[in-house]
């Protein structure tokens, strides 16, 4: 008599391997592993400068979507779809480090002239205004590198004004409008003084980068 251990694997196995949808997930599998090589010196030809952790980024990031390709199961017409989107991500790489590079005054520029620091929030600091701009420019490298109808210079900095405001000075205009509040109703406001050498004591230590490293992954 088959006990319910055997049946249940029976279910879990023969039955799945069976599913058109688990034999068309391993033959995706199977594709993307024997073109892996194929695929990654896609990645370098379209970026050459590419980093070596981004190029594998490109690779798990094609391995979470493989689901999304519903062509053949040959190995042409797969290679074709998969060259196509390591190629386009790579591209993605490519175009931030130039923009970066390019309109690395206009980003710092935009920064400074947009950010307004409070006395109650210093917690910011310009370097991670700068890295949030470039994983925002990163997110949106194929838009920004289509012509539009402002010059690129003109929609960097409308995109730095825009980040800065809803997420760091519009809190701090909160902040300030109820201290004023608080202030109005008679409330009294405790400060604390800190010397010079109190506030440096305060500051993180600057890290050393290497030349060829980013924070967020950018081969910049």
């Amino acid at each position: 008599m088959q006990s319910i251990f055997d049946a249940s694997q029976t279910a879990s196995g023969t039955t799945a391997k069976t599913n058109p949808s688990y034999r068309k997930t391993e033959r995706l599998n199977h594709l993307y592993t024997n073109h892996y090589n194929i695929l990654t010196a896609s990645a370098y030809e379209t970026y050459p400068q590419l980093l070596v952790m981004d190029a594998d980024r490109i690779m798990e990031l094609l391995s979470a979507k493989l689901s999304r390709y519903k062509g053949p199961s040959s190995d042409e017409a797969f290679l074709k779809w998969a060259t196509r989107f390591v190629r386009k991500e790579a591209a993605r790489y490519a175009i931030t480090a130039r923009i970066l590079s390019e309109q690395n005054r206009v980003i710092h520029k935009a920064i400074n002239t947009h950010t307004w620091t409070s006395a109650v929030d210093r917690s910011v600091e310009h370097k991670d205004l700068y890295w949030e701009i470039a994983l925002l420019i990163f997110q949106r490298a194929h838009s920004l590198n289509q012509r539009g109808t402002a010059k690129l210079s003109t929609r960097i900095t409308a995109l730095v004004k825009k980040h800065v405001y809803l997420y760091h000075n519009s809190r701090n205009q909160r902040r300030l409008r109820l201290v004023q509040e608080h202030v109005q109703q008679g409330g009294v406001i405790e400060c604390e003084m800190l010397s010079p050498e109190e506030i440096a004591s305060m500051q993180p230590q600057a890290p050393t980068y290497d030349a060829g490293y980013s924070e967020c992954g950018l081969s910049a």
